[in-house]
This record gives structure tokens, sequence and C-alpha cells, in this order.
């Protein structure tokens, strides 16, 4: 399994990095649609955050603006105090304020004002929690010899490096975070001690991937779906019949150019008022219920392949194509046996390194003496890849598609 960039960085963080405005989304998705009614196995990704997230390495974070806001909201603290010992070794505030700071910096504006303390306090009970984690595992690598030749740290970091945005290079990302050579190490040296025993693992049986699915055969409904890209020149409800007009006649002209030949994409690029224009107007697959009314109807009815009549929607006109359609139906074992799998595999993983940090926590020896954190219940073994939510790991489950609800 291929560390990344957002695993192996975010575990460094411990596991807080949650995940900001994932880009602007076309505004058609109504607000309360359900998710596409697609049956679709959780993939073998929670292991991956999982095992990395549960041994975070040291964390240096460059946040200072981030820890001023915390601190705005929090009483003053003294960063040498010990709020915690490990095994002998201590935990101080000052390390718990270096990873509220890069939370705080990654939510600014994320959470309402008068819910940013209870959050706060919230999350920096898991942080301690976390640290407390941290010390330990690490402790257990020192124990067992476990290390990494230059060559398998080499690799990794090429493999982190293919992960990062365009432009962005590894040592630049690490000096953002304040993450140092020898923390990245002590993360990867980690990593590979935990890889280590989930890869010893047994593979899901056969008998055990039939019984799965006949257990949750209706959670493999698959319901009816299009595959659509559009053209919106966006209408404001405060616009005049001669501006309405306008933008009507200008949208069949583009309309006129699509029949005569021209590719839809680039139409919408050049055109399309709609987010989605950087795509060629796709808006990918959809379910029914999750658009509004006249653009669903347009969208589910007109032929596959050909662009449709001018569809009016309170965001404007529009010109949709429909590339492709997937009748209702319920997947067969044999479409869906190597997900069931792969989610399987990925459940037993996750149990096997939870059993085995806890196991090493359950040994070690942790006085707090902080008392506004108490422990916290369980810990931060997997991270929620939707907004980096942390929780227990759930039971294995067949999870429907993301639907991204529409900028504000």
């Amino acid at each position: 399994m291929k560390p990344n960039i957002y695993s192996l960085i975010a575990a460094l963080a411990l596991g807080l990095s949650l995940t900001g405005c994932d880009g602007l989304k076309c505004p058609l998705q109504k607000k309360d649609a359900a998710p596409t009614p697609r049956a679709e196995v959780a993939t073998p990704a929670a292991v991956e955050a999982s095992t990395a997230v549960a041994v975070p390495a040291a964390v240096e974070v460059a946040a200072a603006s981030a820890s001023a806001s915390a601190e705005a909201v929090l009483p003053a603290v003294d960063a040498t105090a010990v709020v915690a010992k490990v095994n002998g070794k201590d935990i101080t505030e000052g390390d718990i304020q270096k990873v509220l700071g890069m939370f705080m910096k990654q939510m600014a504006g994320q959470i309402p004002p008068d819910q940013m303390k209870e959050a706060l306090l919230s999350i920096r009970e898991r942080i301690l929690d976390e640290l407390i984690m941290r010390s330990v595992v690490l402790d257990e690598v020192t124990k067992q010899g476990i290390s990494l030749s230059d060559a398998e740290f080499n690799a990794d970091k090429a493999e982190m490096a293919k992960e990062l945005p365009q432009g962005a290079t590894l040592e630049s990302y690490m000096a953002e975070t304040g993450t140092t050579e020898t923390e990245m190490r002590e993360q990867m040296a980690a990593r590979k001690m935990i890889m280590a025993i989930a890869e010893k693992l047994a593979k899901p049986s056969a008998e055990e991937i039939q019984t799965y699915y006949d257990k949750n055969k209706e959670s493999f409904n698959q319901g009816e779906s299009v595959n659509a890209s559009h053209i919106l020149i966006k209408v404001d409800p405060t616009e005049d019949d001669a501006a309405k007009t306008a933008k009507r006649t200008r949208i069949e002209g583009l309309r006129k150019q699509l029949l005569e030949g021209a590719d839809f994409k680039e139409i919408a690029k050049a055109n399309s008022d709609c987010p989605s224009a950087s795509g060629g107007g796709d808006l990918g697959s959809f379910g029914r219920g999750q658009m509004v009314p006249a653009f669903e109807e347009a969208a589910f009815t007109q032929p596959v392949g050909k662009v449709g009549e001018v569809v009016e929607t309170q965001f404007g006109y529009h010109l949709i194509l429909v590339s492709g359609r997937t009748e209702a139906k319920t997947l067969e074992f044999n479409e869906v046996k190597s997900d069931i799998s792969d989610t399987l595999n990925s459940q037993k993983k996750q149990d096997a390194v939870r059993e085995f940090v806890e196991g090493l926590r359950a040994k070690a020896t942790v006085q707090h003496f902080d008392k506004a954190a108490a422990p916290v219940a369980g810990n931060l073994l997997q991270m929620d890849g939707d907004a980096g939510t942390v929780e227990k790991a759930p039971d294995a489950v067949v999870t429907p598609v993301k639907v991204t609800k529409p900028p504000e």
C-alpha cells in the first residue's frame, strides 16, 4: 500500500486535518438531496488512513496567527506546563497548542463563533489523547529497533511528493507544517511496524465474502442514474425581460452551434457560467432527487448523446448533454465480490491495528495532570475522508456515493 501525502502528513498532524472547500460545485444540486442510490462498497483506503493516523509522529506547527485565534477563545495557558507523562516522557501544553494551532489554521472561518470554544475544548482532548498514543507507539518502534533505510525513506518521500498539489514540493509542505525529516522518519518507521502487522492477516475467504453479500443484499440496489454535462447561462432574478431575452437568444445560438457539430466541452468551457465549465460542463453521475426538478426531468428523459432543448430553472438557461444512463438494478455477486473482499480485508486490518495500538497503551504508564482534558474513549484510528471527523472505525459497511452540497 503506497503512502500518500494526505495520510502520512495528516498523521503528523494527529489526524485532525479537516478538509476545506473541495472546489466550487454546480448549484443545481438540491441542498437536501439524498445520496445517489447506488450501492458502493467501502474501499481499503480506510485502513491507509487508520494506520497512518494511529501512529502520528511529532509535530512542529508554524501557525502563530492560528494559535492567536485559539487564545482569543480559550484562556491563556502556560506552554511549559506538563499535562501528561507517558513512560516518564513529558507532554506539555505547548505540544497541544502546536497541533491546536494547525487545526485552527485549517478550520478558519468554518466553525461558527458561538461554537468555537466548545469545539476547541473537545478537539483539545482528542489532541492530548493522540499525543499520548503517539508517544506510546514511538516507544514501541524504539523498543523493536525498527528503522528505515535511506532507500526506503527516499522511496516513501517520492511517493508522497506525487500526491502534492501542482507546483508544491515536499520540502515546502514540510516547512509549512514545521515537520522535520527526523519526525517524518519516525512516522514512516511507525507505519512500517503497523503495516507489518496488518499484512500478516489472512485474506477474507470466499465464504466470508458470500455471507457478507447475502446479509447485505439490499444494500446493493443501484438506483437509476445518468451521466450528464451542461452549459448554464445564468439569469439573475432581478434582471429585466430584455436581459433575459438576450440570454435566451444567446443560449439558443450555442445550441445551434452544437447541433451543427461544435464540441460540447469547448463550448461549455468558453460560455458556461457554472463552475463545472472548467471540466467541460461535466456533472458526473447523479440519481433522481439530486437535481432541481426541471433539470432532472430533462436529464432523465432526453436521448443519450443528443443535446436537448433549452431548459429553464431558477438558475438560468441550460443545455444538457446526457452521455450515459444506468437503469435501476441489484448488483450481482460477481460484480461486487472484489470490492467486498477489499472492504472486509480493510476492516480486518483496522481491527488488528486498533487491537495492537490499544494493547500498547494498556501496558504503558500514563499519568494525567491536566484537569481540563480527561482521557477520551477510543482514539483517532480512523479519519473520515469527507470531513476529517475523527471517530472509532465502524464495522464494514456499504457506503453510498457522496453528494457534495452546493455553495451557499
